[in-house]
């Protein structure tokens, strides 16, 4: 199965394939037959470097691609100058990945091959360029360093992949154990409740099946009543915490709520707290006293009085929040 390549990697491959220009421009000025061969002998080259890039790790196509470009790279540096040394660059990025000993192995044959071939040059009293030796010893040195930093990349990259991939399954857990807690909750919050209730009302229907006492069936009816709203309000309690947002989300809401004003009749004066919680004013009121915040409801005429100067109408009633802000969470609030 060929190997997917994102786009970046196939960039890569261009760039260097591209690279590939500035050795040919040593060729400018020689003799057309040997320009011609050292043309040839680049273009095939790149091409060995394009069929490793493209193929899997493992494929023996790699191997093949590895050793035409040893070949190659030597056949350049005996035929024109030693200086084509520079490009053991490109078998190396062939060898890259795979077994380490396998890599480390080919490598030493790639040192060993141009190794043997500087000495064979030597022997024969070919003078050296200038520079040469720096440019071997360099070319040579990177090579391992490319060898080294590029299979620590990948090895990161294989750890970050686990990382992900151990994140995801954490967070599958947690949703899954979220979802077993909750489901736990409501069978102690719900069960004992909707098995009385189921209890009480075939008591009823008993009742007035057998005896036709409705004062009795009554009586369990109304403590159906009672076990229905206690656990109304159990379920209401928690799925209100369930809802919980964080000081920001909760300010951000609250901006969007209060950018509009009522403008209606409304009542002259506060009305009475209501005795019942669960919605309206007084849930309000409990809200804000639990972040040590308050809650007022006032009149048209109260209202006047403080003159605050908002809205531009007469409103019918206001009701204001007051709520601290710590000085850490004030960054970006008005």
């Amino acid at each position: 199965m060929r190997r997917k390549l994102r786009r970046g990697a196939i960039e890569t491959m261009i760039f260097f394939l591209l690279q590939l220009v500035y050795p040919a421009s040593f060729l400018f000025g020689l003799p057309l037959r040997a320009m011609a061969a050292g043309m040839g002998s680049l273009a095939a080259f790149g091409a060995l470097y394009a069929v490793a890039f493209l193929t899997p790790r493992n494929s023996p196509w790699r191997m093949a691609a590895f050793f035409g470009q040893l070949a190659i790279l030597l056949t350049l540096m005996a035929a024109f100058s030693l200086n084509y040394v520079y490009l053991l660059f490109y078998p190396v990025a062939t060898i890259l990945y795979g077994p380490l000993r396998r890599t480390m192995a080919l490598f030493a044959v790639l040192c060993a091959s141009v190794g043997a071939l500087v000495a064979v040059e030597r022997a024969h009293h070919v003078p050296f360029p200038q520079g040469f030796h720096y440019l071997l010893v360099g070319a040579l040195f990177g090579g391992g360093i490319l060898i080294y930093m590029m299979r620590a990349w990948a090895a990161l990259e294989q750890t970050n992949a686990r990382l992900q991939a151990a994140q995801s399954e954490i967070a599958r857990l947690s949703q899954a154990e979220e979802r077993a807690r909750i489901g736990r909750d409501l069978h102690d919050l719900l069960g004992h409740q909707l098995s009385l209730i189921t209890l009480k009302a075939q008591v009823a229907g008993r009742i007035l099946e057998r005896t036709g006492d409705v004062v009795r069936a009554r009586d369990e009816i109304e403590q159906i009543e009672r076990v229905s709203r206690a656990t109304l309000e159990s379920v209401r309690a928690y799925v209100a915490d369930m809802r919980a947002t964080d000081w920001h989300d909760a300010w951000r809401a609250a901006e969007e709520v209060l950018a509009v004003a009522d403008d209606g009749e409304g009542a002259a004066e506060p009305a009475t707290i209501p005795t019942c919680g669960g919605s309206g004013i007084s849930g309000m009121r409990a809200r804000m006293a639990q972040i040590g915040g308050e809650c007022e409801r006032l009149g048209r005429d109260e209202w006047r009085r403080r003159a605050l100067g908002w809205p531009e109408f007469e409103p019918g009633w206001v009701v204001v929040l007051k709520a601290p802000v710590p000085i850490e969470r004030r960054e970006g609030l008005p």
